[in-house]
């Protein structure tokens, strides 16, 4: 492997592992290793790299091979943040490795990595690899390196603006290079746009609160981003809940994320409760190289309903990475030791992100790939009277029917409408209109407004989605006077929700009075 290559493999790395580079130092100690200064001895150090005396032109015998790939397998499932992922793989992967093993007498030390590396590739786990003693020391003084504070460098977080949209690229959502001062100075620099395209093309990922600096945007507050768990929090019933991020002021953000990891074990990042809103249209643009924390924001923005995803595929490289000795000096394996899923429970790792809207030139990454965004967003999404990406799952003709009643059915249709300012639905039963309803959406809430045949009006408001839930609180108005109300909407799929109502009785208490199952006809 080229240096050129090597060291753009090791930047990923850097980016896909964030803090936890040394995060094998709260680790539980291996079968393998002496119950003697257990700690020192896990530590990954320089030290541990540039004092190892071995080479790859070193040659050993297959006997002195086979207990060093023992020791990687052993290492990985000792390490792994669930013994039970993709365990019976991992036994196929470990025989087939020894089986080549005993095809040559001897090996070299380069070559046998080699091997081990192929073969652990075969398993499609992102963050397992192992590094020798010279891409381990770059891998370390990567990750530990001071970020130039008068060099030039290609800015991380930067701006454009075309017609009415305003672009930030996100290269990295690596600290320091990413900051939140640099992350609210583009914001300000593209306060008056009309819509904001977010490029994260070929970003490798990073940490969490550089995801948070901008995610609380788009999403809201108080919204689930993502689920950490590790091998120790796999018996935990409730995740610790963090909201927010660490700030600029935070010497080293991705330590402290990597203490909190190994403190919690299982974590739910969320938005704070202070977070605005902001009620412009966004639009998030990915490609197969957006991996990591990049995924993870795209995930957020896409099942929040509060962004459309545009590209391709994302990578499916999500699993959080920690580095840990090896019997040879100056040797370590990355191992998945953390496992990230989405606000509604999905899986990204091995998976990815699908687009909203696909644009095959993303493939390629190339300058045609992002001029198709742009494209997408003036022409086919945007429309300065019409932001109705909250609620475009509605948007349609529905069959519903009462759970008290399941014969008692009748359809709800929902188009844009009064000069495409509004939403607008009616119900129907039979041939008959019963009801109207108009939906808009006012500095990023949701206005609700119905008006039925016997003369009752109702007027309800929502903060957005979260996760697969709509919450609408409010009040209706009959003859007989007026009572709070709420609704719940939970949807199932892309072609099916739930809403109940509720109303607040005398005794201040919520009784349901209508609970209905919809299916989408087209």
């Amino acid at each position: 492997m080229s240096f050129a290559v090597m060291t753009t493999v090791l930047l990923n790395l850097v980016v896909c592992i964030g803090g936890k580079l040394t995060s094998s130092q709260a680790s539980t100690p291996s079968s393998l290793q002496s119950p003697t200064s257990q700690k020192a001895e896990q530590e990954v150090s320089l030290a541990w790299f540039t004092s190892s005396k071995l080479r790859g032109t070193d040659i050993i015998s297959s006997e002195s091979a086979k207990l060093f790939v023992n020791n990687v397998y052993q290492t990985l499932d000792d390490k792994i943040f669930a013994p039970t992922f993709k365990k019976e793989l991992r036994e196929q992967n470990l025989k087939a490795l020894i089986a080549e093993v005993d095809t040559n007498s001897s090996w070299s030390r380069a070559k046998l990595t080699q091997l081990i590396n192929n073969q652990l590739s075969k398993l499609s786990i992102s963050h397992v690899r192992v590094f020798d003693p010279v891409e381990g020391e770059q891998l370390f003084r990567l990750f530990t390196q001071q970020s130039p504070s008068t060099a030039k460098t290609d800015p991380t977080v930067s701006t454009q603006i075309r017609g009415f949209i305003g672009i930030v690229q996100v290269k990295s959502f690596v600290t320091p290079q990413i900051t939140r001062r640099a992350v609210e100075q583009a914001k300000a620099q593209l306060s008056q746009t009309k819509a904001i395209l977010i490029d994260l093309r070929g970003n490798g990922g990073g940490v969490q609160s550089a995801i948070s600096y901008l995610i609380e945007d788009i999403i809201g507050p108080d919204k689930v981003i993502a689920t950490e768990r590790t091998r120790n929090g796999i018996a935990m019933k409730q995740p610790y809940i963090f909201r927010g991020y660490f700030d600029d002021s935070v010497k080293n953000i991705g330590l402290a994320e990597m203490k909190l990891s190994q403190q919690k074990k299982y974590i739910q990042y969320r938005t704070r409760f202070e977070a605005n809103k902001d009620p412009r249209p966004y639009f998030v643009l990915v490609d197969n190289q957006c991996g990591s924390a990049c995924e993870v924001f795209a995930a957020a923005a896409q099942e929040h309903r509060a962004a459309k995803i545009l590209g391709v595929r994302t990578s499916g490289s999500v699993l959080g990475g920690g580095v840990f000795k090896l019997r040879w000096p100056g040797f370590v394996i990355l191992a998945p030791i953390a496992q990230t899923i989405s606000p509604n429970g999905n899986t990204i790792e091995g998976k990815g992100i699908e687009p909203d809207i696909e644009i095959s030139e993303c493939k390629n990454s190339g300058e045609q790939c992002f001029e198709k965004a742009v494209e997408i967003v003036v022409a086919n999404e945007y429309n300065p009277k019409s932001n109705f990406s909250e609620v475009e799952f509605f948007k349609g003709t529905w069959e519903c029917s009462i759970q008290s009643s399941p014969n008692n059915k009748f359809r709800w249709s929902l188009t844009q409408g009064l000069n495409n300012a509004w939403l607008v639905g009616f119900v129907q039963v039979g041939n008959n209109k019963v009801s109207n309803d108009f939906w808009r959406l006012v500095q990023g809430r949701i206005e609700r407004f119905a008006f039925t045949g016997d003369g009752t009006f109702v007027s309800v408001t929502s903060n957005g989605w979260e996760s697969q839930r709509l919450k609408f609180a409010g009040s209706a108005n009959q003859k007989t006077g007026e009572f709070q109300v709420r609704q719940t909407i939970t949807t199932k799929g892309n072609r099916e929700f739930r809403a109940l109502w509720e109303r607040l009785g005398n005794e201040r208490k919520w009784s349901p009075f209508s609970d209905e199952r919809c299916i989408k006809l087209n």
